[in-house]
């Protein structure tokens, strides 16, 4: 009989995910709130849970008695997989560790003074908001503790940028905020994977905003544009970080930003794969199927020295397609004169299907990849042929 892996999530950034698990022959079910997610057409099982629930995650994987559980892309399942595999003594993050990464405020007071980090102050509710922004100084920026996508995120350069706490809202979920020094510099991240305790691989890539205005990551790029001394430093960072979290057994999507005094702080930290575009950016990057390693892991699947080798190392970029207003999409128009240069182009579902406002990462509606001979004309690329592609 095959070993079952239980997968939290369903929409379409789980898809390669779930066809990585069918492949290596397990059987795969997966679980969502939404009780139409993409996900019922390609696993083996798909029942309608919340995955945040993570006592009802506990007794359905008990009840299917899995062999692994993983999550992909999103903070929401983290904290589930962490109890599961604390339940039932399975391979990955334990509950600790999730607990720690899925809220900022405890990520921040772990690490404390042990590693660099902004500036920061927790709050426990918005009461006496504009005094508390005002007397811990500007620049600063204001993350909900548990959220992802970058939802809730709010920048105040200066008294002006006060009138957002007005209108400002977030998830009932968070009872706890932080409050960070805004640092200005290089935003990029890193992927990681640690195995029985010891740091596997890493790749560091560049991460492309909205503007400059707006901390809202809409693509990514491979390889880093770092030089070779700041990439150094931070293969020793991650090093520190990963002994100080004690972390075993894991993929980590850390986000970082490299200050103008030339520091390395750390902004976030998660114990799953990066989104928007990251699995597929890898792949045609290094010829490495993350995918395929997240599941071997979860599952205490050995992990061959030679499936982490490079087998390619091709400049890579990818941004997803988002809109400034809400329409239906019936058709994707792709020039003919592009195809040699796109690596990958795809919607997140098959038309016809409505396209909301873009507010965070989850308002995407498809995505573009391009490949060139260095990362900064990847990069170009990418913008120009994203604007010819038309939807109608």
């Amino acid at each position: 009989m095959n070993k079952t892996i239980l997968i939290l999530g369903g929409n379409n950034f789980f898809i390669g995910l779930i066809k990585a698990a069918k492949k290596l022959n397990y059987k795969v079910i997966s679980i969502d709130r939404n009780k139409d997610s993409i996900a019922k057409y390609y696993a083996d099982e798909f029942h309608k849970i919340d995955f945040s629930k993570y006592k009802q995650v506990f007794n359905f994987a008990k009840k299917k008695n899995i062999n692994g559980i993983t999550t992909h892309q999103s903070d929401v399942g983290v904290y589930s997989v962490g109890y599961v595999n604390n339940k039932l003594n399975l391979s990955g993050a334990n509950l600790e560790l999730s607990k720690i990464c899925s809220s900022k405020s405890l990520t921040r007071t772990y690490l404390n003074k042990n590693i660099n980090q902004p500036k920061y102050l927790i709050l426990k509710n918005l009461k006496n908001l504009t005094n508390k922004v005002e007397t811990f100084g500007f620049p600063c920026i204001l993350k909900p503790s548990k959220s992802s996508a970058s939802r809730g995120i709010k920048i105040f350069r200066s008294k002006n940028d006060l009138k957002k706490i007005k209108n400002y809202k977030s998830e009932p979920s968070n009872k706890e905020f932080v409050l960070e020094q805004f640092i200005d510099g290089i935003e990029f991240g890193s992927q990681v994977l640690v195995i029985a305790g010891k740091i596997k691989k890493i790749f560091t890539h560049n991460d492309i905003f909205l503007n400059k205005k707006t901390p809202v990551p809409i693509g990514h790029s491979f390889p880093s544009k770092l030089n070779k001394k700041t990439q150094k430093k931070i293969e020793a960072y991650i090093a520190n970080l990963a002994k100080l979290l004690k972390i075993k057994n894991s993929v980590l999507n850390l986000d970082f930003i490299l200050g103008n005094n030339n520091k390395i702080y750390l902004l976030e930290i998660g114990l799953r794969c990066g989104a928007t575009c990251i699995p597929d950016l890898i792949k045609h990057h290094s010829g490495i199927d993350w995918e395929t390693i997240i599941i071997k892991m979860a599952m205490k699947k050995k992990i061959n020295t030679s499936e982490l080798k490079n087998k390619t190392l091709i400049p890579v970029a990818g941004e997803i397609f988002l809109s400034k207003k809400k329409f239906v999409l019936h058709k994707m128009i792709i020039p003919r004169n592009i195809d040699k240069d796109i690596v990958k182009v795809d919607l997140d579902r098959q038309p016809k299907f409505t396209v909301n406002t873009f507010k965070n990462g989850t308002d995407r509606f498809g995505y573009i990849l391009t490949k060139a001979k260095n990362v900064y004309q990847a990069e170009k690329l990418c913008k120009y042929y994203k604007n010819k592609i038309k939807f109608n």
